[in-house]
């Protein structure tokens, strides 16, 4: 499923485990940073020959693709005939792309762009560090096609001024469902299609406790973050005061914490937890919930849909799975989704004209974005008779990649009915009236920095119920105004309104 890709964003800020993967990812980065970060086999100019080169950070998870040096070598044979610049890929995984950045600034060898996931989070960080170009000039005068081919250009803008520009896609926005084992949902005769909320799961929650006493009723994708998948609600990049959509609070800046819609839903999960429908070691696992599913460990788990999501309600699917969207829950269209994934220009590039020359083809030639997207043609992948693309595994960058995916091919799984699927899965959007704009928290980062302590210490422990909300909440909610909230909560009231006056 693509999009439980999204639901990291809101729990890598808390954790003790989340805190020690970067501190080890930290610590591989600095062991390596004298390896050489390229590509393998990166395109050297011959002797006495200089080439101008840019170098490209590339979004990848766990991997990266094994002919990634041939795809380099294709992309800047084209790129020098069109821009006279070739480009050298610079792998990072996602999970450390902001400190990937910060380490490379303390070296002085950062590449020539700054690829981000999630920028929402990430951009007024590297902002402040001083890390990213302002774009506007060079927009004006190299990336006439890029301002084109946008949707949401404003998503890369911090107080007017733009730094990023953000990924183009079909769909902006994901919606919440649940993913069932197919198998089970088949012995047991259940019913999934006529699931439109989340308690209507209960039922078949109960049904599986009694009866699949070794199978978890309910997990969830990645790890505990039901209110947050469950709310309604505009983040306002990263849930320190949001919009409370779902209460018809409009453009009132507030705790979510403190809301009866964050109550509600810790309610719920917390009798679910005592009824012995959550597993109780939710918060330590750190294998993810769909696998559980997929294996047969559990029977269903919350999560993210978009149209190009691998399961839908067929129970004789070859995935295992079947998934149902609730339509209760609204696909929110607001800053973060809508800058999800960015490319900005360094400050310590070059070459920056010929950098925005080469963010214009990433953003309006074909050519680049399915090389990038998925290799060389005949190689990675070939072409259905329909025009979709069949790479069969063999080449995979992580989904997300920073450019206009709308030029990319369809893949074949997807090629089915996508157009009719996006038109449907559009037509639940709601947009955000905070459409646009982005917070700078570098005002309050002291705070920011204290309340996601806080975060950490509370929020998943009464997420997925272990304990008592009517007891915890308060003390959540005290623990958060003495870190800060409420001046976090003003910032961002303050900047928002300037926002909507500009």
């Amino acid at each position: 499923m693509e999009l439980g890709k999204v639901v990291w964003k809101r729990q890598q800020e808390t954790g003790f485990c989340k805190a020690a993967a970067l501190v080890i990812a930290l610590a591989l980065l600095l062991s390596l940073a004298g390896c050489g970060d390229s590509a393998p086999g990166n395109t050297a100019s011959s002797p006495g020959e200089e080439r101008l080169e840019l170098s490209l950070p590339l979004i990848v998870s766990g991997s990266t693709p094994s002919n990634l040096a041939a795809v380099q070598e294709r992309l800047s044979a084209y790129t020098m005939e069109q821009i006279g610049a070739a480009i050298r890929f610079v792998p990072v995984e996602m999970d450390t792309l902001e400190s990937f950045y910060l380490l490379k600034k303390a070296k002085s060898n950062e590449p020539d762009f700054i690829a981000l996931m999630p920028a929402g989070t990430q951009l007024p960080n590297l902002v402040s560090a001083g890390l990213v170009l302002p774009l506007d000039d060079l927009l004006a005068e190299y990336g006439q096609d890029a301002i084109a081919a946008s949707d949401y250009l404003k998503a890369g803008q911090l107080d007017g001024v733009q730094y990023m520009l953000p990924a183009v896609k079909d769909v902006y926005t994901m919606g919440t469902s649940i993913e069932f084992n197919a198998a089970l949902v088949r012995k047991h005769g259940f019913d999934i299609a006529s699931i439109r909320t989340i308690r209507d799961l209960e039922p078949m929650l109960a049904e599986i406790k009694a009866q699949e006493p070794d199978i978890i009723p309910l997990t969830n994708y990645l790890v505990p973050g039901y209110t947050q998948l469950l709310g309604g609600y505009d983040s306002l990049g990263d849930d320190l005061g949001v919009l409370n959509l779902q209460a018809g609070d409009g453009l009132q800046v507030v705790d979510w914490y403190e809301t009866e819609e964050f109550r509600s839903i810790a309610s719920m999960t917390r009798d679910w937890f005592l009824k012995g429908y959550i597993s109780e070691d939710m918060i330590y696992t750190q294998e993810r919930g769909i696998d559980l599913v997929a294996d047969g460990r559990a029977f269903c788990s919350v999560g993210t849909i978009t149209p190009t999501s691998d399961q839908g309600t067929d129970l004789d699917a070859a995935s295992g799975l079947v998934e149902v969207q609730l339509m209760d829950q609204p696909q929110i269209l607001n800053s973060y989704y809508a800058g999800l994934e960015g490319m900005c220009i360094s400050t310590s590039c070059r070459y920056p004209e010929k950098a925005m020359q080469f963010l214009n083809l990433l953003f309006s030639d074909p050519n680049v974005v399915n090389l990038l997207t998925y290799g060389i043609e005949g190689e990675n992948y070939t072409l259905t008779a329909d025009g979709a693309a069949d790479d069969g595994g063999r080449y995979f960058l992580l989904y997300g990649q920073p450019l206009n995916q709308k030029l990319a091919y369809q893949r074949r799984d997807n090629y089915q009915n996508y157009a009719e699927n996006c038109a449907s899965y559009l037509a639940n959007d709601t947009v955000s009236p905070a459409l646009g704009f982005v917070f700078d928290s570098s005002p309050v980062s002291t705070e920011v920095s204290l309340c996601q302590g806080v975060l950490a210490q509370y929020f998943s422990v009464i997420d997925c119920g272990c304990v008592d909300p009517e007891t915890e909440i308060p003390r959540f909610i005290a623990a958060l105004k003495e870190a800060g909230i409420d001046k976090i909560v003003a910032e961002k009231q303050r900047q928002l309104d300037e926002w909507l006056a500009s």
